[in-house]
């Protein structure tokens, strides 16, 4: 539940900007899940959430991304 939460908090700020054109902060993130049996006989669910934050200030750009994963299923 929590991990929702903090997806709803980052993406409210995601459409947030410096107010100068030569700086910029973006906020953003995805989500992909994947599920399948993967040729075994129990199933497997993994769930990818990657969290951006990208500054830029001309002519300089960083970026950091913190990923959360979620594998579960059963282990080999």
């Amino acid at each position: 539940m929590r991990y929702w939460l903090l997806f709803g908090i980052l993406l409210a700020l995601c459409p947030l900007r410096s107010l100068s054109t030569e700086r910029e902060i973006r906020l953003t993130m995805g989500a992909i899940h994947f599920s399948g049996d993967y040729h075994r006989d129990n199933r497997t669910d993994i769930t990818y959430l990657p969290f951006t934050i990208q500054y830029r200030q001309f002519p300089w750009s960083t970026k950091l991304t913190i990923p959360y994963v979620k594998i579960k299923g059963n282990s080999v």
